[in-house]
């Protein structure tokens, strides 16, 4: 996947989830986590929408992984408080 394709992805997936449509959202994450597994952002980001989506355990595991990947991020602890 290109930089270009990947870039895309992540604003479909932004789109989708202002606008409320999580599953989308979480597919489109999914294919960019699989692009990039240890970009810390987007697996907060995916541990969001699980929230959204009442899936705790998963979200937790999402947010647990950004976390060991980039402890100084913020917003991976806001998410879970």
């Amino acid at each position: 996947m290109t930089d270009d394709d990947l870039e895309s992805i992540i604003v479909s997936a932004g789109s989708a989830y202002s606008d409320g449509r999580y599953l989308e959202a979480l597919d489109l994450y999914e294919k960019a986590i699989a692009a990039r597994p240890t970009n810390a952002i987007l697996l907060a980001n995916r541990a969001a929408i699980l929230l959204r989506l009442d899936r705790l355990q998963e979200a937790l595991g999402s947010a647990d992984r950004a976390i060991e990947l980039d402890s100084t991020w913020a917003k991976v602890g806001t998410q879970l408080t």
